[in-house]
């Protein structure tokens, strides 16, 4: 019997804590915890993964430097960007401390190369998923992603 009741006080305490994870606002939006990342920046190779990006850091709270939601800007279409050479699958995403942004809730773009060359380290935007605590995961990821399509957005 008592090894039954700690057995319903573990799936308790597992189901608390994925209602923690599952966290929405007041219109059903989803919440995310976002862990910085020092030195990294995120390139997404393809518009899906950017706007996928973008909807996750929007999510966890995060604006563009100018202060806009990150949904509201397609850094990643930009042609011909800031140097010669630049092109959207090399568009890296800046989010976090030592990737030129201090420890406030923004972040920018630019190109690898110049990602590169401040000592920033590339990773996927999957590797920036999996190094969440908690990480992201793909249900999560639809979750969010649900959330924007069926309000008509990107």
């Amino acid at each position: 019997m008592q090894s039954e009741g700690r057995g319903r006080n573990k799936m308790t305490e597992q189901k608390n804590k994925l209602t923690d994870i599952l966290k929405s606002d007041e219109d059903g939006k989803p919440i995310l915890k976002l862990t910085p990342l020092p030195k990294r920046v995120v390139n997404p190779r393809t518009q899906e993964d950017y706007w996928t990006l973008m909807r996750i850091l929007e999510c966890g709270g995060l604006k563009w430097r100018d202060r806009t939601l990150p949904t509201s800007f397609n850094a990643w279409n930009i042609q011909g960007g800031f140097q010669s050479g630049y092109n959207k699958e090399e568009t890296c995403i800046g989010v976090g401390a030592g990737s030129g942004l201090g420890s406030r809730k923004e972040f920018g773009y630019a190109s690898k190369e110049f990602y590169l060359k401040k000592g920033c380290k590339i990773i996927t935007p999957q590797e920036f998923y999996d190094a969440q605590e908690p990480p992201i995961t793909t249900e999560r990821i639809k979750e969010v992603n649900n959330w924007f399509g069926n309000r008509g957005g990107i």
